[in-house]
């Protein structure tokens, strides 16, 4: 784990990057990890009742999510995922868009200025927070308080530190030290954020929260997706300042949006702003892992896996598969510029049922940040590096990404 908190690509071999197949055994725990699209389709899509959640899993999650729809399994994730479709969906939260106009203009009102560099991570955070309250739950006001980002910091830190436990893949009832430490922080950030639950669940037109579902932990479950939409915008800024031909690309698109979208190959061409999340989403999936466990032992494209061998399908390891791409670690946001362009090992967000049910929440509220900083300032990266990521809750780089920015020129 220390290797994967300095380097995440170096947390596996370079056969990783090449092959569809490597197993591995660690004390009393076999592991295999399954870089082949077809296989993931199966343990995710059609197979997807073969396997289960790994105990390693719920034992990251369950102290702070509780029985919420990123941990829950059987009768009461179904039910959980019924109630976040519709406000999941488009026509949804589409509607409360507005409601994130304010946030936004502050967020990008207290930008570190030209000549005073800092990080903007924090910040990001909060903001992403705020707007999933809003567009999701129809919530005015602000959760992100500095008290409640510094319980969340002291949380992922926490949860962070796997221990022999966590490795040996007992089941959660067994609590660690680590469990017991993640449980009280987030018993406390209850605390800060309760009446918050409460307002959202009350200012609801349906009662989809009410149906069946813990409120507390449904709630929680959704808006943990801030971290996905902070760290997005935070490396697709990042990958923008070395690539500042795209924030032309970008600027001039934003003239031309009344007129036609060009075609490219007889398909309309995707929008420059989408093609460089869509790259950066490749380069720095949210979720760099994703465990399953077969319940009995199971075939797959790769080979026959046993019962009780970890899976492991890293969007990580297939968005820089050698296999799956050309020149996979190289940015180039053009490879999605025909609409329609899909590839069978992209997968930041998941696959089948259990795929994020706020993906395109999250990519809505990604463009819109990202549009907004881009139209009103002018993006500077100190130094202009990217840093390696480091594997944790999210893919957060190694160090502190910093940036200054100045007024745009009209």
């Amino acid at each position: 784990m220390s290797i994967s908190r300095r380097n995440a690509l170096g947390l596996f071999p370079a056969a990783a990057y090449s092959d569809m197949r490597l197993d591995f055994r660690s004390l009393r725990q076999s592991l295999c990890v399954v870089n082949d699209p077809q296989s993931a389709e199966e343990i995710f899509g059609a197979g997807a009742a073969k396997f289960g959640l790994t105990h390693l899993h719920k034992r990251m999650l369950k102290p702070s999510l509780g029985d919420g729809l990123i941990v829950a399994e059987g009768d009461s994730w179904k039910t959980q995922r019924r109630a976040a479709v519709r406000p999941a969906h488009p026509s949804s939260f589409l509607q409360n868009a507005s409601l994130i106009d304010p946030l936004i203009q502050e967020f990008v009102a207290g930008l570190p200025g030209e000549g005073s560099p800092n990080e903007i991570l924090t910040a990001l955070c909060a903001l992403s927070i705020d707007c999933i309250a809003a567009t999701f739950f129809g919530y005015r006001g602000k959760i992100a308080s500095p008290d409640v980002l510094d319980l969340i910091s002291r949380h992922r830190r926490v949860v962070e530190r796997v221990d022999w436990m966590d490795v040996l893949g007992l089941p959660p009832a067994l609590e660690s030290g680590r469990m017991k430490r993640a449980r009280r922080v987030a018993h406390e950030l209850d605390q800060r954020i309760f009446f918050e639950i409460q307002k959202m669940k009350q200012d609801r037109e349906d009662a989809d929260m009410a149906a069946g579902v813990n409120d507390r932990d449904f709630a929680v479950s959704i808006l943990a997706g801030f971290e996905s939409v902070a760290v997005t915008v935070n490396w697709a800024l990042a990958l923008l300042a070395q690539h500042p031909e795209c924030i032309s690309e970008i600027e001039a698109e934003s003239f031309r949006r009344d007129e036609p979208a060009p075609v490219r190959a007889g398909k309309p061409e995707r929008a420059m702003l989408t093609c460089v999340l869509l790259e950066t989403l490749r380069l720095f999936p949210p979720l760099p892992l994703i465990y399953r466990v077969p319940k009995s032992d199971v075939g797959l494209p790769v080979g026959a896996i046993r019962k009780g061998t970890v899976v492991c399908v890293s969007p990580l390891l297939m968005h820089r598969h050698q296999a799956h791409w050309e020149r996979p670690d190289s940015f180039e946001p053009q490879r999605w510029r025909a609409d329609g362009a899909s590839y069978p090992a992209f997968m930041p967000f998941g696959l089948g049922a259990r795929q994020c049910v706020g993906m395109r929440m999250g990519m809505f509220l990604c463009q819109e940040i990202l549009s907004r900083i881009l139209q009103n300032t002018a993006l500077q990266m100190v130094p202009n590096r990217i840093p390696l990521p480091r594997m944790g809750v999210s893919l957060r780089p190694q160090d502190p990404i910093s940036f200054s920015f100045s007024p745009q020129r009209v």
